[in-house]
């Protein structure tokens, strides 16, 4: 288990997978580095902080947003649930 809520699956030196099953709103921080989330349970939607311009995306299962490294987090709202797998590059 994680702090953030998530649960680590697979961490070396290339890359880490993480795994979280949302109930209520999320955020993810990206560390400078991008990620991916890939939905593999429910539907919700992913967003970013840019002054109301930019709509949150739907996303559901079987869809993989890449989140580019120079967006500082992103938020994950579930509608119902939404469990998804989140990958980033490992400890170089």
């Amino acid at each position: 288990p994680l702090a953030d809520g998530g649960s680590l699956l697979v961490e070396n030196e290339w890359f880490r997978v993480r795994r979280y099953d949302l109930s209520e709103s999320h955020a993810l921080t990206t560390d400078s580095r991008f990620l991916t989330v890939t939905v593999i349970g429910g539907r919700g939607t992913i967003g970013w902080r840019s002054s109301g311009s930019e709509v949150p995306v739907r996303i559901t299962v079987g869809d993989t947003v890449l989140v580019p490294a120079n967006v500082g987090s992103v938020f994950l709202s579930p509608l119902g649930g939404l469990e998804i797998l989140v990958c980033d590059p490992g400890a170089c």
